[in-house]
């Protein structure tokens, strides 16, 4: 008899300080292809606006608005409210998250074509 034994997939992330010391950890649920391609779709949208957010300050609003939303997607909106405390309003400090984030993101639609497609 053929079987399929159905396995959530998750992935930690963790948010450390300048010394490696673990602020806040995150569990992030790669199982879903879907949403990793969403997830890689808005990821792209904050790596274009980044370039752009320099030369305009709508742009930085746009930003700031975008990586609010990748972030409270994939670490949830309870997520986005402690990073935006803990990095002091640093919109580039969001913007590194979001693109680590994006290395986990690709990662996983790498894996998941390898393996299933």
């Amino acid at each position: 008899m053929a079987e399929f034994i159905l396995q959530e997939k998750y992935k930690t992330f963790e948010i450390k300080n300048i010394g490696g010391e673990i602020l806040k950890s995150f569990k992030i649920d790669v199982g879903n292809y879907d949403s990793l391609r969403t997830w890689a779709g808005q990821i792209a949208e904050v790596e274009r606006l980044s370039q752009e957010a320099i030369n305009s300050e709508s742009g930085v609003e746009s930003l700031m608005k975008l990586e609010e939303t990748v972030i409270s997607m994939v670490l949830g909106h309870d997520g986005w409210i402690w990073l935006w405390d803990a990095a002091k309003h640093n919109i580039f400090a969001c913007l590194g998250v979001v693109k680590a984030l994006s290395e986990i993101v690709k990662e996983e639609i790498n894996s998941f074509q390898e393996e299933y497609v």
